[in-house]
């Protein structure tokens, strides 16, 4: 089989507004994933009914549905779902510029080494462009720098705008860590970018929605920031796991 082969991941929940949108984001691709897994996480509106006319008019888009357990237990169920050699990630408000794959992939597969890649984001608030990620680009581990930002509370990447390796994420185990209402994006991204050898696009490719309704990041703030504090203890313990020394560094 190709090598090559993408499957991308869309966790949903009440995303009926968006969903259109987001699919076409994907299937007007210049380089068209082999596999859309949706992993609908108990949607109350019409997502799911929207989701499945699209699978009857396309066999390539997958939809699976599950009781409401969060969209950290959806994206692991579809970790598990795919097939492919590389995995992307969609949020259900989100949207990737139809390079995003082709891209992302050429700079995978360059020198046959890495195991992700990743470029920038444009963050959206309520269909406004806002501002751009924190412009990092940088090649190889780049763990420390990314606990360095994270310290300052800057993003250079999101999950939504990496393609990792399948089976660098399988070998090592990682998943999201569940039952958690903020915090398991960065929690992820510190476990594979502690393992990872890195390559990126010099370009936002990726388009982060905010201020949408029934969006996953309107929460409680007390509920948010305990669920911040498991999140890192999490990646925290996983680096100590894999043999990491913790050091203090300074920037």
């Amino acid at each position: 089989g190709n090598i090559d082969l993408i499957s991308v991941v869309m966790a949903t929940y009440n995303g009926e507004k968006y969903i259109i949108q987001q699919l076409l984001s994907i299937v007007r691709q210049t380089l068209i994933p082999d596999e859309v897994i949706i992993v609908d996480d108990g949607s109350t509106d019409n997502t799911l009914n929207l989701c499945k006319k699209y699978t009857n008019q396309d066999s390539r888009i997958k939809v699976f549905s599950q009781n409401n357990k969060g969209v950290s237990v959806a994206r692991n169920e579809g970790i598990n779902i795919a097939t492919g050699k590389y995995i992307s990630f969609l949020d259900s408000d989100d949207t990737y510029h139809e390079d995003f794959l082709f891209k992302l992939i050429n700079a995978v597969v360059k020198d046959n080494n890495f195991d992700i890649s990743y470029c920038g984001f444009d963050r959206y608030i309520n269909n406004v462009f806002s501002c751009s990620s924190e412009q990092h680009f940088e090649k190889g581990k780049i763990i420390k720098n990314y606990l360095l930002f994270l310290m300052d509370q800057k993003h250079f990447l999101s999950i939504c705008s990496i393609l990792i390796d399948l089976d660098f994420l399988k070998q090592k185990n990682i998943k999201f860590s569940i039952g958690k209402t903020n915090g398991e994006d960065t929690a992820f991204l510190i476990k594979i970018l502690s393992n990872a050898n890195v390559n990126f696009v010099g370009e936002n490719l990726f388009h982060y929605h905010l201020g949408r309704e029934n969006s996953a990041t309107n929460n409680n703030p007390t509920i948010s920031a305990i669920s911040i504090l498991d999140c890192y203890t999490d990646a925290y313990n996983f680096l100590l796991d894999n043999c990491f020394t913790v050091v203090s560094f300074k920037a």
